[in-house]
């Protein structure tokens, strides 16, 4: 791999080469309690190296960072490390929009959903959804869609001998050329009703993209019964998220926005919205009430699953 460059402006409070620590799991819920970002041994080099050169930091490895994944560099990690320090609950907020994402795929396996279609994967975390389904179901397929080539890089590698899952550079703007991949329709059994997944991508589209039009194509263009899986970052519990956003916006390059809760209720406007409803990651269905997914972590995100109509 060739030498990393010079840091972004944005990141020149983080000096080159210092190290982001992944937030050290509370013992009692694998939610990080801190962050540090001093000290930290080099990661692991990346497997793929020949996918993107790091000259900026990109959202899915900063994600993958706070996340405490491997496959990041020195500026995604300094990255993390800033919006840490801005909004101290990030690194929260990204474990339980995880662990959300991990109750609703058990859920919905154990009802018998064996489609998978991940809009915006990002690169892989801790805790992946052909993992988390086929745990339960070895059949589950799963197809990944990410327009970062480096993400659908690291995806296809991980997947090497997994026969049921594909990773894909795609736009997921492009919903019919999408659905109507070869290797989505090789994978996906469109006759069932199939759970398609936004795991904080949707940030990433401007009003100019009209999400709400694009969840609401996508609704007329699955087979019925299918779901929507989101999770979406917002400011209304922490104003300071909306810094973050920028945060995000200028370090990368691709425009990040947060959304109040009416405006995720107008991107679900052509499926049904399941109880709970649109709630945080950590209030969607506990594992237990009285566990460590009832103690907040997090007032950056929404989440909900819900049904076409």
């Amino acid at each position: 791999m060739t030498d990393e460059p010079s840091p972004d402006p944005v990141t020149e409070e983080t000096p080159h080469g210092q190290e982001f620590q992944p937030p050290a799991p509370d013992p009692a819920g694998g939610i990080p309690a801190a962050v540090n970002a001093d000290d930290v041994p080099p990661p692991p080099v990346n497997p793929v190296e020949s996918a993107a050169v790091p000259y900026r930091p990109v959202y899915c490895r900063v994600f993958n960072a706070l996340l405490g994944g491997d496959d990041t560099f020195a500026e995604d990690r300094a990255l993390a490390a800033r919006l840490a320090r801005i909004t101290p609950t990030v690194p929260g907020t990204a474990y339980a929009v995880q662990h959300f994402l991990r109750r609703a795929v058990q859920q919905l396996v154990a009802e018998g959903t064996r489609s998978f279609l991940v809009l915006g994967s990002g690169s892989p975390t801790p805790g992946p959804v052909h993992e988390i389904a086929q745990d339960d179901n070895p059949s589950a397929r799963i197809v990944y869609i990410d327009a970062d080539p480096f993400a659908a890089a690291m995806y296809t590698e991980a997947l090497r001998g997994n026969l049921n899952t594909s990773a894909i550079h795609a736009d997921l703007r492009d919903i019919d050329g999408l659905l109507n991949h070869p290797e989505v329709h090789r994978q996906l059994d469109f006759t069932d009703p199939i759970t398609v997944l936004f795991p904080d991508s949707l940030p990433f589209l401007t009003d100019h993209d009209h999400p709400a039009d694009l969840t609401t194509h996508l609704a007329r263009m699955l087979p019925t019964g299918s779901h929507l899986l989101l999770s979406h970052a917002t400011a209304d519990a922490d104003a300071r998220m909306h810094t973050a956003a920028q945060a995000i916006t200028t370090a990368t390059g691709v425009p990040y926005h947060c959304r109040s809760h009416a405006q995720v209720a107008a991107l679900l406007d052509g499926f049904t919205v399941l109880p709970p409803g649109i709630v945080h990651p950590d209030d969607w269905r506990p594992d237990d009430p009285r566990g460590p997914d009832s103690i907040r972590h997090d007032g950056g995100a929404w989440a909900a699953l819900a049904r076409r109509r």
